[in-house]
C-alpha cells in the first residue's frame, strides 16, 4: 500500500493498492478530487510508480523505505521537470520542499537516500539494482548530481 504525502504530520494524498492472484497482478490507485493541479501530478506520479514497480514484479522485495523513496524520486523528478514553467514554478516549488523537509523514515529519508542512490547512475542502472536487491545501491562518491535546485536543504 503506498500512501503519497504520507508522514507524522502529512495528509494521504494518494494510495495503491496492490494484489497478486490467479490472475496476475493488479492495482488500484485511489486519488481525492479536489488536489491543486501540481500537486495531483506528483501524487499521480508517485502511485504510478508504486503500480509500475508491482506490476513489474518489484515490490516483494523492497523495503517501505526503497519502494517509497523511490516513488518520492519519480514525484521529485516530475515537480522538477515544472521548474522552468512559469504557470507552475511556484506550486512545483512549495511541492519540492514538502518533499525535501519530509523527516519520515520511508517518505523522506527514502527519498534522499534515493537520491543520493541514483547520481552518477542511469534511471535504468538503479532499476536493475532494486529489482536485483530490493536496495538502493551504495551512492557513488562525489558523482554528478543529476537535479540542482535552490530549495534543496542538501548540500
Amino acid at each position: 500500500l503506498g500512501q503519497h504525502g504520507a508522514g507524522a504530520d502529512s495528509l494521504v494524498l494518494g494510495r495503491t493498492l496492490k494484489k497478486t492472484g490467479r490472475f496476475g497482478r493488479n492495482v488500484l490507485i485511489q486519488m481525492p478530487d479536489s488536489l491543486p493541479l501540481v500537486t495531483f501530478g506528483a501524487t499521480v506520479v508517485h502511485e504510478m510508480t508504486h503500480a509500475w514497480l508491482h506490476l513489474h514484479g518489484f515490490s516483494t522485495r523492497m523495503s517501505p523505505q526503497v519502494e517509497e523513496g523511490f516513488c518520492n524520486l519519480t514525484s521529485y523528478v516530475w515537480l522538477s521537470s515544472l521548474l522552468n514553467d512559469e504557470r507552475y514554478r511556484r506550486h512545483a516549488e512549495r511541492e519540492l520542499v514538502k518533499l525535501d523537509l519530509n523527516q519520515d523514515v520511508s517518505y523522506g529519508v527514502g527519498l534522499h537516500r534515493a537520491l543520493e542512490s541514483w547520481r552518477g547512475r542511469t534511471l535504468d542502472e538503479l532499476l536493475d539494482h532494486i529489482k536485483r536487491t530490493g536496495r538502493l545501491p551504495v551512492p557513488i562518491p562525489e558523482a554528478p548530481t543529476y537535479l540542482k535546485s535552490s530549495h534543496s536543504s542538501k548540500p
